[in-house]
């Protein structure tokens, strides 16, 4: 990390040249506008060497403004503002050795110079030696003697940067932008600095000591945005997160670290009350990307990480067995990885996402109530020891395709837990036993169903032999659009009835209501 930071502030470095060319990246409160003040005003009497100097150095001539500015320093050589000129103009071709000589002689002659120890100290953090204490030595002087120059705290937060005191490079960023708002280098380097992960400290955090001598966080009341939770607090292992702690923190990344096995339940909304009022560990943090769960996590509680709507990608380590209800729900997630032990999903964990590909495990014993309803699911793979998907599962997605890997544990589908998707060929595994459907009565009159594979195109259903009659009302939907069924020997007239078109069952029947694959061929059902 910190090498990337050091790379960063290569790169800001260059940017600096440029401001200091007086190119068209300066900005309103630039370093080139603190670090060459003294050339526009606050000199002695002007002479046509400076003023040429001057000239010379906007237009980026900076071997020409040298020779003007030696010219001007042989008539005043002890002015303090020639020297330093002198200085940028050095900087300006790279010469730092003699940019550093000319910076020294301005601070000797006027030790209030505050824009000579800036210069210098741009010198130490970029450009020579990355002698980044020295820096901040120098961009200390300079904050000390003009506290009112936002270039001064930006000048030093790169220099904190450098030397990753992150929490001061914050502060230095943040009381420029107090300074002057529009100041471009400490924006930069505010979201730089707050995009490294930092550790913070016990005084940040309130915590409960649990009968195992351990602790519960209950509360973080710390600034870090980019959090990294330590593993002991007040010399304790830390072990559960409660289910409140960073509810609402503005958090942008948080790592978990391996001590901790349970992140406890939130609460959901009370319905009584017009006000949200819902908890959740993580819950709603509008700027959370980034999550690292720890290796040693068991259980993910209820509302964890609900509403956090920029988290689009999160890895389900080995040691979690349970996911609770409404964990991710409407996080942006678009990717997920699951761990090797889990499974329970509970009810509307991963709803309202954006998940694309879904591949479970094969320890995942149960799916909740709508937990991916709503997302963009396209390709589902089942793992092998799945045993029960619940009420409206995979409602609303854009499934295709159903890989139930074999052999199966599946025994339960439940009403609407494929309904509005996309799915042509359903080829169910044997094993299973029970495929829901559901009447919705109004006024004594079916209003709407609510079959498992309800509002799908299907084509194709192969119902095993271990299905056989149990299968509610239009599990299928209405049967208009499948050409092609293949049933096991023994179902009942009235299962089919309630599956299939009455042209179908009337076929089945001719054929003495043998098992096996029905085609329908334009209006004519035939045996294959």
């Amino acid at each position: 990390m910190k090498k990337f930071v050091k790379n960063g502030i290569a790169i800001i470095g260059i940017a600096v040249l440029i401001l200091l060319a007086g190119g068209s990246a300066a900005c309103s409160s630039s370093i080139a506008g603190a670090i060459a003040s003294d050339l526009f005003g606050n000199k002695p009497s002007a002479t046509d060497a400076y003023d040429r100097g001057k000239e010379f150095y906007r237009i980026g001539n900076y071997n020409q403004a040298i020779a003007e500015f030696t010219e001007w320093i042989q008539l005043n050589p002890d002015s303090s503002v020639g020297y330093y000129n002198r200085g940028n103009a050095y900087l300006g071709i790279k010469d730092y050795d003699r940019a550093i000589a000319d910076y020294d002689k301005a601070i000797e002659l006027d030790p209030k110079s505050a824009s000579a120890y800036n210069g210098r100290a741009w010198i130490y953090a970029y450009h020579l030696k990355k002698d980044f204490n020295r820096a901040i030595s120098d961009a200390n002087q300079a904050v000390n003697l003009n506290p009112n120059n936002a270039i001064h705290f930006c000048t030093r937060g790169w220099a904190y940067l450098g030397n990753s005191d992150y929490s001061k490079a914050i502060a230095d960023f943040e009381k420029s932008l107090q300074i002057d708002k529009n100041n471009k280098l400490s924006i930069e380097g505010l979201q730089l600095a707050q995009s490294v992960p930092q550790p913070a400290k016990d005084e940040d955090f309130e915590v409960k000591q649990n009968t195992d001598n351990t602790v519960t966080i209950t509360n973080y009341k710390g600034t870090v945005k980019n959090l990294i939770i330590p593993d002991k607090l007040y010399g304790l292992k830390v072990t559960i997160i409660g289910g409140s702690a960073f509810q609402n923190k503005g958090l942008i990344s948080v790592v978990i670290p391996d001590t901790v096995v349970t992140i406890e339940n939130g609460l959901p909304d009370d319905i009584s009350v017009s006000l949200p009022t819902a908890t959740g560990s993580f819950y709603n943090n509008k700027e959370l990307i980034k999550v690292t769960l720890g290796k040693g996590i068991k259980t993910i509680g209820d509302l964890a990480f609900s509403q956090n709507t920029q988290l689009t990608e999160i890895i389900i380590p080995d040691s979690v067995t349970k996911i609770g209800d409404y964990s991710f729900e409407r996080s942006g997630l678009i990717k997920i990885i699951f761990g090797k032990s889990l499974q329970t999903i509970g009810k509307r964990a991963f709803e309202y996402n954006k998940i694309t590909e879904l591949n479970l495990p094969p320890s995942l014993k149960e799916i909740g109530e709508e937990a991916f309803s709503y997302n963009k699911i396209q390709k589902l793979t089942t793992g092998s020891g799945l045993q029960t998907i619940k009420e409206q599962a995979f409602k609303n997605n854009q499934i295709t395709e159903i890989n139930f890997n074999l052999p199966s544990s599946l025994k339960k589908i439940a009403e609407g837990a494929f309904a509005s998707n996309k799915i042509q060929v359903l080829n169910l595994p044997n094993g299973i036993t029970y495929i829901g459907s559901e009447s919705h009565l109004a006024n004594g009159r079916i209003e709407y169903i609510n079959g498992a594979f309800e509002n799908n195109p299907l084509t194709t259903v192969v119902i095993p032999a271990s299905l056989s009659n149990n299968i509610g009302y239009q599990a299928f939907g209405s049967g208009n659009t499948i050409t092609r069924i293949t049933i096991p020997s023994g179902m009942k007239e009235d299962t089919l009835r309630n599956l299939f078109e009455d042209a179908f069952v009337n076929f089945w029947i001719n054929q003495n209501r043998a098992g096996g694959t029905y085609v329908k061929r334009g209006p004519i059902w035939a045996k294959e």
